[in-house]
Order: C-alpha cells, then sequence, then structure tokens
C-alpha cells in the first residue's frame, strides 16, 4: 500500500508527532508513505492553488511509477484545509480511482477549516465527538479517537519508577493553577515545557492578518456556543491578571522544551502523569470547554497512571482506576495525586500503569485505527 501524505508545514514539534505517531508505525508495517510538504518545496508558505498543483505533479508521478493494480494508493491529508488547499484536486484525486481521507485532531476547530473542502473527501476522520458537527457542511464523518505508536512510546529504561507526577507542556491557561496545587499539596512534581524555568517563554508574535482570519471565522461559528466561550474566557482573564499564579519551584524538577524522545524518557520515569483537559483561558467559566490531547493516549502506552480530566472519548476507551484516573475538578485531581502517590497506594498505582500500557497495545495503535479505516473505505487493510 501507498499513502500520499499531504502535510504543509515548516517543521518543529507540532509537524515532528505525525512521524512519531502513526507515519512510523504504518511505515514499520510495510506501508510505502510519500511525503506531500509543499511549504519545503517552496520555501514558505504556498496558495491554497500552489499546493493542489504540487500534490498534482506528486499523484501523477506515482501513478506513473506504480501500477495501481498492485498498490493500493491512499491520499491522506493531515488537515487539508480551506486556506492550504484547493478542494478540486481532491475531486480530480477521487477520479484517478483514490481514496481521499482527511484526518481532523482539532475538534471542535475543525467547524473553523472544513467549510469547503471536507465534502469533497470520502471522509473526514474526526478524533473528536465535537467535531460531528462538520456534518453540516456535507461532510462524510468517521470517527474513531487518537492513538499512540507503541514502539516509540514506550518506557525506555526497567529501572524503579520515581513517585511522583509528571507533566509536560508550555505555561498557560489553567495548567499553572493545577501545578501550583499539586506542589502546594507537597507532592512532588516534575515539570518540563516552555515558559515553567523562567529563561524561555511561550509569547508569540501578534499577526494582525492572521488574528483578523481567526476573528472572521469565529464570527461565522457563532451559531456554536464555543466562540461566545472563547471570547468571554478571553475578556475575563485580562482583567483577573493581578491573580496569575505564583508557583514555588524550590525544590522542584523543571526543565524547558524537550523533544519527543527526551519527552518519552521522562515520562517513562514517573509513576504518574498529568493530563490538563480545558481550552484556551475557558478555565475561568462554570462550565470550560472540555477537551482531550493526544498526550493522554501516549502517557497511557508509555505506561503511566495517567490523570486526566474526564471527556467522553477517554471513558470510552480506558477503564476507571484500573487503566487511566479522572478528576472532575482541581480538588479532585489533588486529592487523587495524594492518594495514589502516597507509599500505601504505590503498588496500586504501578498496576494502573502496566494496564494501561498493555490495553493501549491491544486497543490504542494507530494501526488498529488504520485497519478499520481501511474497513469503511473496503480496501485491503494490513
Amino acid at each position: 500500500m501507498i499513502i500520499i501524505h499531504f502535510c504543509p508545514n515548516n517543521g518543529g514539534p507540532m509537524y515532528e508527532w505525525h512521524w512519531a505517531h502513526y507515519l512510523g508505525e504504518l511505515q514499520s508495517a510495510g506501508i510505502k508513505i510519500i511525503d506531500c510538504n509543499p511549504n519545503k518545496i517552496l520555501n514558505g508558505e504556498g496558495s491554497p492553488a500552489e499546493n493542489a498543483e504540487i500534490l498534482k505533479d506528486i499523484v501523477n508521478g506515482i501513478i506513473d511509477k506504480f501500477n495501481k493494480d498492485d498498490d493500493n494508493i491512499l491520499f491522506l491529508g493531515a488537515q487539508a484545509r480551506d486556506d492550504n488547499l484547493d478542494p478540486h484536486i481532491i475531486s480530480w484525486i477521487r477520479k484517478k480511482g483514490i481514496p481521499c481521507v482527511n484526518i481532523c485532531v482539532d475538534g471542535i476547530f475543525e467547524q473553523l477549516h472544513l467549510r469547503d473542502i471536507g465534502r469533497y473527501f470520502d471522509v473526514n476522520w474526526v478524533t473528536h465527538y465535537s467535531a460531528l458537527s462538520i456534518k453540516e457542511y456535507g461532510c462524510t464523518v468517521l470517527y474513531m479517537p487518537m492513538a499512540a505508536n507503541p514502539s516509540f512510546f514506550a518506557p525506555k529504561n526497567a529501572q524503579k519508577k520515581d513517585s511522583a507526577i509528571a507533566f509536560v507542556g508550555s505555561k498557560y491557561g489553567a495548567r499553572p493553577f493545577y501545578l501550583k496545587e499539586l506542589i502546594d499539596a507537597g507532592l512532588k512534581v516534575r515539570i518540563r515545557g516552555n515558559g515553567w524555568d523562567g529563561n524561555s517563554s511561550n509569547k508569540k508574535k501578534i499577526s494582525i492578518n492572521k488574528t483578523f482570519n481567526n476573528v472572521h471565522l469565529l464570527l461565522k461559528s457563532f451559531h456554536y456556543r464555543w466562540p461566545y466561550k472563547l471570547i468571554i474566557s478571553a475578556i475575563m482573564t485580562r482583567f483577573l491578571r493581578s491573580k496569575r499564579v505564583a508557583i514555588n519551584y524550590k525544590n522542584i524538577d523543571v526543565g524547558g522544551e524537550v523533544n519527543l524522545e527526551r519527552m518519552v524518557e521522562f515520562y517513562g520515569n514517573n509513576l504518574m502523569s498529568l493530563g490538563v483537559g480545558e481550552l484556551r483561558n475557558t478555565y475561568v467559566l462554570k462550565r470550560p470547554l472540555i477537551q482531550y490531547h493526544l498526550r493522554d493516549f501516549e502517557c497511557p502506552m508509555i505506561g503511566c497512571a495517567h490523570l486526566v480530566r474526564r471527556c467522553r472519548e477517554l471513558e470510552e476507551n480506558f477503564s476507571e482506576d484500573k487503566s487511566i484516573i479522572f478528576y472532575d475538578s482541581i480538588d479532585e485531581c489533588v486529592d487523587k495525586a495524594r492518594f495514589y502517590l502516597s507509599e500505601k497506594h504505590l503498588r496500586i498505582t504501578e498496576k494502573i500503569g502496566r494496564e494501561a500500557r498493555i490495553l493501549s497495545i491491544k486497543e490504542h495503535t494507530w494501526l488498529n485505527r488504520f485497519n478499520k479505516l481501511f474497513n469503511y473505505l473496503r480496501i485491503k487493510g494490513i
């Protein structure tokens, strides 16, 4: 099988996960991956039309080189969107007899990016229930949650794990509040990520054009509730700046950004991992927007007892207190962390981590997900 993988990007952690996750796992299973990154070819971001021309040349080259009768070919858009690909190229590819799939991992934000292009695909694979709303644009939708590559996201050593709760991620939103409470409770907390150690910053340059486009997209989505929550919470946090969290890092193991390999090693050395599900600044609201992240499948695959905000997608895929630990509030998060990291309950915590790894290998690999996709498309799986 051949997969043409379309993903315009300029590199960095936001995109390297594709290879650590599903592309690496599929390649190891014998699938040939043809990477289509127009940014690399153009030395910068291209227009939807320019990206479509590059993709057309690649598809023609593959058709000329490979025998369609001998090799299944699949086009996989890694979040192909209205602003990065002319949708008519999808129709052209499908006329060549090549199934076209768009994998969408941004949850509610898919509603902003797939109004036009989404309906051109054979199927849009969404990983969050909130993204099922794109059906109203005429999109064909298949829901399957995220997963993790068991070879890459595996414990790197057999030494005894540290009785600590680990977190990797940038400092923003609700994250400082959770980590402050865990630290103040006297728990052993280990942190890696941008903005925590005082030597780095997660501030980004503000693009006026990008800001205008994002506001324009939000305005087009106001028949949903979530845009209001994003805007109201953003305004509220502006007024609450005087109440920003002051974390006491004394005796806390804290460091800057780590790459994926170091992240796996870091999590693998700790009994517990923390997941924070509140989106953006909505943590200030009585009913915040909750969305699980890729990390919430990575950590169980690594073998951590993962402590995470409860949500439907994770509840359906893990057993509470057997392969994952849920909380519904910051107080419950602290209470459960204190319970599972107490000397009395460490064996239970170790068992949850082992069960998480076993379950993930059995059910939550990308190969498992893609075989279901192949079955849906009625093409030969692996």
